[in-house]
């Protein structure tokens, strides 16, 4: 079976619904963002503020090529992944991608005591980067809107669509 790959804005889930739907699936669970931090031996707010985005987008990139060929696998993107054309070809190519969307509300209520996303300032800010993310995100194959759902829910609804 090919890849699953979330695709998603910061918040929505896609670790915890990719770690559940993989037991579920009896697929291995890959946190592209988790395997950069491993990686480099920085979070991901550290490696944007010593290195900048351009550095982590690189990175990004080259953990995502290094993995590509995983199979049975539920790979969690990090919320810009998707975003660039040469990883959305990568996983096009290699795979089932799903947009977990969801209410910008319910992301600002899951993030208000996060402190530990780079890209996360303010509402307003938060508002245009997730519109100027939303084209990108809708290129994927399956969108499964996630605001009103449970894990267990949102883990079902992905199991009714990959099976059709």
């Amino acid at each position: 079976m090919r890849n699953i790959f979330l695709v998603g804005f910061m918040g929505v889930g896609k670790t915890s619904v990719g770690s559940v739907l993989a037991q579920k699936l009896s697929y291995k669970f890959v946190d592209l963002d988790k395997l950069i931090v491993e990686q480099e031996n920085f979070s991901i707010k550290d490696i944007f503020s010593k290195f900048g985005e351009e550095y982590f987008r690189e990175i990004e990139h080259k953990t995502l090529e290094t993995i590509i060929n995983y199979t049975d696998s539920i790979i969690a993107l990090g919320g810009g992944t998707f975003t660039f054309e040469r990883n959305r070809n990568l996983i096009q190519q290699n795979g089932i991608s799903i947009w977990l969307d969801c209410d910008l509300d319910v992301i600002l209520s899951r993030l208000s005591n996060d402190t530990l996303r780079p890209l996360y300032s303010n509402p307003k800010q938060m508002q245009e980067l997730l519109n100027s993310r939303l084209s990108a995100y809708s290129q994927a194959n399956f969108t499964v809107d996630v605001s009103n759902l449970t894990i267990d829910e949102t883990v079902n609804n992905i199991i009714s669509v990959i099976r059709k």
